[in-house]
């Protein structure tokens, strides 16, 4: 309103005013050639173009590392330290349950390696199903020292580990999957 509402009136004045009968066109062609040289010369000025924006820079490879056994945090690797997937670890943690049932498991796979020979003198049939027990039980120790080797938590990318408040973990339990 504050731009349409005058130049709508100095139209209608240039175009319906009786005072300028003889000399409308000029009156016209005048301005419009003056609001060309204005429009012309603002366009000419240089005026910065600057705004503001808060945002998060990223790096361009981020890994975020989980835990992927539970565990209790021995020893870590300090924040700011360069890491690689052959380097040292991150985060040392120990498992008492998980000792434990490994301890379990061997104890459980002597027994059934020992009920398998006196089942092998006597009959061949309970002998295969305690061989069939002897091998899932064999899976359950290759999965429990999987995740006895992953308490030793590694880097998967070389790069910068960065872990703020880091040595607040030390002997605190961490989850399996937690960051």
């Amino acid at each position: 309103s504050q731009l349409l509402l005058p130049l709508g009136r100095m139209v209608r004045t240039i175009a319906t005013a009786h005072e300028l009968v003889r000399v409308r066109a000029r009156a016209a062609i005048t301005t419009l050639a003056a609001s060309f040289v204005l429009v012309f010369s603002f366009s000419l000025i240089r005026v910065p173009d600057r705004c503001r924006i808060e945002g998060v820079v990223e790096p361009m490879n981020v890994a975020v590392v989980h835990m992927k056994t539970g565990g209790f945090v021995d020893h870590f690797l300090p924040s700011g330290t360069m890491a690689s997937p052959e380097g040292l670890p991150l985060i040392e943690a120990s498992s008492p349950e998980t000792e434990a049932k490994r301890d379990k498991l061997l104890a459980e796979l002597r027994h059934l390696q020992v009920l398998r020979r006196f089942a092998q003198t006597r009959e061949t049939a309970e002998a295969q199903f305690h061989e069939e027990k002897i091998e899932a039980l064999k899976e359950q120790i290759q999965r429990n020292a999987q995740d006895l080797d992953a308490l030793a938590l590694r880097s998967p990318v070389t790069g910068m580990w960065i872990a703020p408040g880091i040595e607040r973990v030390r002997g605190r339990y961490l989850r399996r999957g937690e960051p």
